[in-house]
């Protein structure tokens, strides 16, 4: 059981979705 690098993939990925909309 992981939590952290479950919550760290998931910041990453919503963290390039939001710069994926931003450009």
């Amino acid at each position: 059981m992981n939590s952290w690098m479950d919550l760290a993939m998931r910041v990453q990925s919503i963290a390039q979705a939001g710069i994926d909309d931003h450009t």
